[in-house]
């Protein structure tokens, strides 16, 4: 299991459950991608964006906090998760997708 360095809790943690750090480096998941990608069919006023193009973790934040149904306004202490989800080494912001509403809030 790799961990980063700079998160000694989480380092802790995980040795607290007996994992243990080794060099080798596994894939949890892979995806294949052509260069060419699928037509996507959207309604009038939405678009597809990647986290390359607009990676406002503010918005980011409100997506994902509505898009699971909570009502309101999302937590701004939610922000440092958002900026450590996107510290992994495999994280790219060129793949990462989202769906712009256009004008709709």
């Amino acid at each position: 299991m790799h961990l980063p360095e700079s998160d000694a809790e989480f380092r802790q943690l995980a040795e607290e459950y007996g994992f243990e750090e080794t060099d080798k480096l596994e894939h949890t998941s892979v995806m294949y991608r052509s260069s060419t990608p699928p037509e996507i069919n959207l309604p009038a006023g939405f678009s597809i964006v990647s986290m390359a193009e607009d990676n406002d973790l503010h918005k980011i934040n409100r997506v994902l906090w509505r898009g699971f149904n909570h009502p309101g306004e999302p937590p701004e202490a939610a922000i440092p998760n958002r900026v450590k989800s996107q510290s992994g080494p495999d994280f790219c912001k060129d793949i990462t997708l989202a769906v712009n509403p256009g004008g709709l809030g």
